[in-house]
């Protein structure tokens, strides 16, 4: 053999190993491709499966929201409804309030004016205040009546029988603007005497007294 056939064989298995060599590491891709494969055609079934429950839910989710924009439109309107009855009834009450308001009050009395009984009995009071004996109000002690004893004879029971008098009568004519003086306590009161007793001072002589006339007829 020449040299360049020799050579011309030894680059021919050469190229010939190479190629085995890449035919080798091409299958073995080959091989995990199709392994991975069967993972990926699972995967895509997975998501398939996935994708119709989603579609599913988005159905029910739909008729669900139709369902509730139906109820709550049903209750909205009704609502509204009850809404415009009640004004309407307000309304009308209020206007019955009004018309039986307007009939009722043509029907009150109207008050008469009445002079006040103060203006008549003015001037007798005016009269009373003008009296010498009103310039101060009586005293507890001057309106206590007296003893029979001590009033009888004396000069100042006239007096204080008309001051009396004369008080009990403005307080009759002008009883809402008169108020007694606030009494002082009044000191205490002497022992009633006995009618006997009372005539013998209305009786008594300026002597030594006589003896009584019926005194031996008991």
């Amino acid at each position: 053999m020449s040299p360049i056939s020799l050579a011309l064989n030894l680059l021919l298995a050469t190229l010939l190993s190479l190629t085995l060599l890449l035919g080798w590491r091409l299958n073995r891709r080959l091989k995990i491709l199709k392994e991975s494969q069967a993972g990926f055609a699972a995967a895509v079934a997975d998501l398939d499966r996935a994708a119709m429950r989603a579609e599913k839910g988005l159905s029910d989710l739909r008729a669900a929201t139709d369902e509730t924009v139906e109820f709550l439109s049903g209750r909205i309107e009704k609502g509204r409804e009850l809404a415009a009855k009640l004004e309407r009834l307000t309304a009308a009450a209020a206007a019955s309030a009004d018309r039986a308001e307007a009939a009722a009050q043509p029907a009150r009395p109207q008050p008469a004016y009445v002079q006040p009984a103060r203006s008549q009995a003015a001037p007798a009071r005016a009269d009373f205040d003008r009296a010498p004996f009103a310039q101060a109000p009586a005293s507890p002690e001057r309106l206590r009546p007296r003893p029979l004893a001590e009033r009888a004879g004396s000069p100042s029971g006239d007096i204080e029988a008309a001051e009396a008098l004369a008080l009990r009568l403005s307080e009759v004519l002008d009883g809402s603007s008169f108020r007694p003086p606030p009494q002082a306590p009044s000191p205490p009161r002497p022992a009633p005497r006995s009618r006997a007793s009372i005539d013998d001072d209305l009786f008594e002589a300026p002597a030594s007294p006589a003896p009584r006339a019926f005194a031996g007829g008991r």
